[in-house]
């Protein structure tokens, strides 16, 4: 059960965490590979992984389905990551959303590559967008969008695609929260919408400014949950409750079994 899954594009190397398929990578490694992918033709996608995302997945087929059908599955959380070295890969640390996200929009910057924002209110990707040119001088976002707070209409869903098809944008990130946001990316695939698509969830609130970002002592020592927590109790306190524990127990479960 430990085995190494299916590797996509010959990139990176894929372990099997809780049947999520978690590549071995870092900022650079990722970033790179997010860039060149711009550079090409098809339909990427990409997600950050952690435990509540990998319980989740075990809960809900349809999420790990399309979390595993995304070119690049980040280890986001500590957790995620230290499956990864009892399995006995050299993962150092976390690749989290949020900063993968600015080294992205740094290199796309650089090599102009035009990026697209989606997700969100449009007063956050507004001070987004600001954020966004402040540090990073010459960045082009030709495209974002705030979508309506339901589902879409089959006609709106084709709309919306041709928009981006036809947008300047190469690397679109993608904001709707677990799993919304991994199924809005699964279904960039499988109809072919050419672009990388990140599932970034708050990535959009915290490097809009809008939401503060945990000092990184705290992310290094792992504690950005209890920062979280503090920010938004009502609505992680049930999160942080039950997905760490649940996944630790699962993970020695299943590695037992292995």
């Amino acid at each position: 059960m430990s085995e190494v899954l299916p590797v996509v594009e010959g990139l990176f190397v894929r372990r099997n965490v809780l049947e999520t398929s978690v590549c071995v990578c870092t900022f650079d490694s990722a970033s790179d590979a997010i860039l060149d992918w711009a550079n090409q033709d098809g339909t990427y996608t990409t997600c950050h992984v952690n435990s509540h995302t990998v319980v989740n997945g075990c809960q809900d087929h349809a999420h790990q389905v399309a979390m595993n059908s995304c070119d690049l599955v980040t280890p986001d959380g500590s957790p995620v990551v230290k499956a990864l070295q009892q399995l006995g890969e050299t993962q150092e640390g976390r690749v989290h959303g949020p900063e993968l996200m600015e080294v992205v929009c740094r290199k796309a910057a650089e090599r102009g590559t035009p990026i697209g924002l989606y997700g969100g209110k449009m007063e956050t990707l507004d001070a987004l967008e600001a954020s966004l040119k402040s540090r990073y001088p010459g960045i082009k976002i030709p495209y974002k969008y705030s979508p309506p707070f339901r589902p879409l209409t089959e006609e709106e869903i084709a709309q919306e695609d041709e928009i981006q098809r036809t947008s300047e944008a190469k690397v679109f990130f993608i904001g709707l929260g677990c799993p919304k946001q991994e199924l809005y990316v699964y279904g960039k695939k499988k109809r072919h919408v050419p672009g990388v698509y990140m599932a970034v969830g708050a990535a959009i609130d915290i490097n809009s400014g809008l939401q503060k970002k945990c000092p990184q002592w705290m992310q290094d020592h792992g504690f950005e949950w209890l920062f979280r927590l503090f920010q938004n109790p009502k609505r992680l306190w049930k999160r942080y409750a039950k997905y760490p524990i649940m996944f630790l127990w699962m993970n020695r479960k299943y590695r037992a079994k292995a």
